[in-house]
């Protein structure tokens, strides 16, 4: 039985199932100025370890001493951290609160130390509240995970040699609530906090399950519900990721570069970004609030998730002393995004009711609405929905932004938006298969189609930019206040400080569809490329 933590925390050296019986407030020491050490409730030193909270609770003392412009602020506290080679270790049933930093950490910490951390079960948990004082701040380190972090590292077996990934095996995470972490005011150290509620990394065989990663908060930067990136083999299912909010990004569930990733039964709605931004000459600058994203994956399957209610409100303010207004705004809401994505399955997803709103003090401002955003390759999509997706542009007196808004169900781009282009990785191709979805929309609040801006794809249902052989069967795309469908050319930088090369789409093929009572055309074809239209029902369109 645990009844105690001594004040330099309890090292855990021998297997064995340890039980909490009662609560314990973990008040760790404070020592010297400027001390950055990691400072552990528990450590778990020992393979064949289970800490059993047994419904009690563990949290870390928090008095005047402790309060975030102290010493101990300057310093990592971790509620219980698992150390490099331990194996076989089961953390359960349970709170973990109110630490400064982590509540569960099993990060590889040792690069002369080649052992991973596998065979790692968290089960019934609630990590709330962590990584709420300013000492999760510190110069160096700009991602926290409030409630666990999960990952491996790198191994360097002698100074001269290169080092080598070392992947933890084996995670498996049930029944964990991470939720209401991070700070919730402003930090008076560095800016640019990335808070991660639940952070898995370096991993190989991963389950995620029955989790929640809600009210998650960032006053200086972005913040992610769920994050997962760098892994092999990942199953997230039955997860929410709901109420994040940042001030640049919020993103309810992100999945990144990994290879054989599968999301199923999963739920991201109503994350929130929302602020100001001072940045120098020369800068774009961007905000989003995302529902579901993945970067750069391989081997992707998406299963009946909903992406709803995601809210962007950004403004870009003028400058004071070396720096000057922001010279471009672009704000996006987005259900899904994807981005150099290769080889996905998506079906039976909704993206309702994404909106944002955007302005400020710059020349010029540019909002994206969408459903669903594409860019990779070898894409399938079916069974979607995607409705009632906006965009609000405004401007401060005394100055002007372009109004570029997209209000999209689907939209598909290889070449950038507003012809800025991103360099992807296959810069030439899409091949996408969109079949029996829904896209509508009714944010675009225009009386005619001539006062929407040239060039620009606003209020569309489907958008395909720059695709080679997509296929869309069976979609209906209607009452949207643009156009139903719309084929366009973009434009693909292939090498730097080169023109651009026009990339139209073609060969694409636009089967037993139904484009009826939308504001403009049904169709809009501004694409050179050839493509075959057959068996396509058109009708009660605008011009």
């Amino acid at each position: 039985m645990i009844t105690h933590l001594p004040s330099r925390g309890l090292i855990i050296v021998r297997p064995g199932n340890y039980v909490f019986a009662k609560d314990l407030v973990f008040d760790p020491p404070v020592e010297g100025k400027n001390n950055v050490d990691t400072i552990n409730a528990i450590t778990i030193a020992s393979s064949n370890v289970q800490i059993n909270l047994n419904g009690f609770t563990l949290s870390q003392k928090v008095t005047p001493h402790h309060a975030f412009h102290l010493p101990l602020q300057k310093r990592f506290v971790v509620g219980i951290r698992v150390l490099d080679g331990v194996r076989n270790t089961v953390i359960r049933n349970g709170t973990i609160r109110g630490f400064a930093s982590v509540g569960v950490s099993a990060i590889k910490q040792d690069r002369r130390n080649p052992a991973a951390i596998n065979d790692l079960t968290l089960e019934s948990l609630d990590l709330l509240r962590n990584g709420r004082t300013s000492n999760v701040n510190l110069p160096g380190f700009s991602s926290v995970a409030g409630g666990y972090a999960v990952g491996g590292g790198y191994f360097q077996p002698t100074p001269q040699d290169e080092e080598v990934l070392v992947q933890n095996k084996n995670i498996r995470i049930f029944n964990v609530n991470a939720s209401e972490n991070g700070p919730d005011y402003p930090q008076p150290f560095t800016p640019n906090q990335f808070i991660d509620a639940g952070t898995t990394t370096f991993c190989e065989n991963v389950t995620i399950g029955n989790s929640q990663f809600n009210r998650n908060t960032s006053t200086d930067f972005a913040v992610n519900g769920l994050f997962a990136s760098d892994c092999t083999n990942v199953l997230i299912k039955n997860c929410v990721g709901n109420g994040n909010r940042g001030v640049i990004e919020s993103i309810g569930i992100l999945a990144a570069f990994i290879n054989k990733v599968t999301v199923e039964d999963c739920v991201a709605n109503r994350n929130i970004i929302g602020g100001s931004s001072n940045v120098q000459s020369g800068f774009s600058d961007s905000a989003s609030a995302v529902g579901f994203a993945f970067e750069q994956d391989t081997s992707l399957t998406v299963r009946r998730c909903t992406a709803k209610f995601q809210v962007a409100s950004f403004s870009a303010q003028r400058c004071t002393g070396s720096q000057c207004f922001v010279p471009f705004l672009i704000t996006r809401a987005h259900g899904f995004r994807f981005f150099r994505t290769k080889q996905a399955l998506f079906e039976n997803c909704i993206a309702n009711g994404n909106i944002l709103t955007a302005g400020g003090r710059t020349p010029s401002s540019a909002g994206e609405a969408a459903g669903y955003m594409f860019n990779g390759s070898r894409i399938t999509m079916r069974d979607c929905v995607a409705m009632n997706n906006r965009v609000i542009l405004t401007s401060q007196p005394g100055f002007t932004h372009g109004g570029f808004g997209f209000f999209l169900g689907l939209f598909v781009t290889d070449s950038g938006t507003f012809g800025q282009v991103r360099n992807p990785i296959f810069p030439l191709l899409f091949n996408v298969l969109y079949g029996r979805n829904i896209a509508r929309g009714n944010g675009w609040r225009l009386t005619n189609c001539k006062r929407i801006t040239p060039g620009t794809p606003a209020s569309s249902g489907i958008y395909l930019q720059s695709n080679k052989g997509a296929v869309v069967n069976g979609a209906t795309s209607s009452r949207n206040l643009g156009n139903g469908l719309r084929l366009d050319t973009g434009f693909v930088i292939v090498k730097r400080n080169s023109p651009p090369v026009e990339i139209p789409t073609t060969q694409s093929f636009i089967l037993n569809n139904r484009f009826i009572d939308n504001k403009c055309k049904g169709i809009k074809n501004t694409s050179h490329g050839r493509n075959v239209f057959f068996n396509n029902v058109v009708k009660n369109n605008g011009v």
